[in-house]
């Protein structure tokens, strides 16, 4: 059998369907026409560069914004971990900073072993502490240290000298006495400086020593003046060796001009003797040569007058 016709369309539909594929070919048609012209294409990829140029801009600003809103979570957990630290494992601090006072019982009294004033570098100095007690509580002497410190500014240290650890008890009434001894660094600037000792003791709070048990603590810095580090060879002073050596050469010169002299005094006196002693020879040989002479003329005159005498 047949198969049946189908409907026809609506009129209206068609026409519809009709215009819009008119139109889709027109748009088609100028997009083509468009893309051929090329200021509007280079005008149409400069917008579509600033497009992708602005959102890459915009995906690296959030980006940025969301790596440093990172950096400070984590600097402030780090920070935060620190400050843990420190509270846990509190960083001690240096034993010359922020020293505490002196107790008005205890008397401290110093003797330098040697020169207080002057040091050798790399050469030690025995200084020794006496303290006396003269109240009625104990006294527990902790540590001495000292430090080598510029002589204009006293809070610049230039050696740190050794930290001593004592752990005395300094009884009521009664004396300690201590040794400390003063290295200055074998290479330390030969020149002056501050030295500052500082003996570290300390009160307990209770009436017997217990360990962790409160103390109140106390210090004295026993020796506070300028000293002066010298090498260890002590250097020889230019201007004295030149001194001596020109004194000692002046000297050597006069004693060898003084010798020539004196030694052609002496030759001229030796010669002066020889001389006189020929010529005195000489002279007493022809005077007794003229005395024998004139005795044998006096006699023959003598002769002679005798025989006239007896002639006549």
């Amino acid at each position: 059998p047949a198969l049946p016709r189908p409907a026809p369309l609506p009129q209206p539909l068609l026409l519809a369907m009709t215009l819009r594929s008119h139109l889709l070919l027109a748009f088609f048609l100028l997009a083509i026409f468009l893309a051929a012209t090329p200021s509007f294409a280079q005008e149409a990829g400069e917008s579509a560069a600033d497009g992708d140029a602005a959102g890459d801009a915009d995906l690296d600003d959030a980006d940025a914004e969301g790596a440093e809103e990172g950096v400070q979570d984590e600097y402030e957990e780090l920070e935060e971990q620190f400050l843990e630290f420190r509270k846990k494992y509190k960083e001690p601090e240096h034993p010359l900073t922020d020293i505490p006072g002196e107790h008005e019982d205890v008397f401290i009294k110093t003797l330098f072993l040697g020169n207080d004033k002057v040091l050798v570098a790399g050469e030690p100095t025995t200084m020794v502490i006496g303290l006396h007690n003269v109240g009625d509580k104990f006294f527990n002497i902790d540590y001495v240290m000292g430090s080598l410190n510029s002589p204009t500014a006293f809070s610049k240290h230039e050696q740190n000298l050794t930290f001593t650890f004592v752990n005395r008890t300094l009884f009521s009434t009664n004396d300690v006495t201590l040794e400390y001894l003063i290295t200055p660094w074998e290479r330390l600037p030969a020149k002056d400086y501050t030295l500052a000792v500082t003996v570290f003791y300390s009160r307990h709070l209770n009436a017997m020593i217990v360990e962790g048990a409160p103390t109140i603590p106390y210090a004295a810095t026993v020796v506070n003046h300028t000293v002066a580090v010298r090498e260890t060879l002590e250097p020889v002073d230019n201007t004295a060796f030149y001194v001596v050596s020109s004194l000692v050469t002046a000297m050597a010169v006069a004693l060898a001009a003084s010798y020539g002299q004196i030694k052609a005094a002496m030759r001229r006196k030796k010669r002066a003797a020889k001389t006189a002693g020929v010529e005195t020879g000489t002279k007493e040989t022809v005077d007794d040569e003229w005395l024998e002479d004139h005795k044998a003329m006096l006699n023959s005159q003598k002769g002679q007058g005798e025989k006239k005498k007896k002639a006549n």
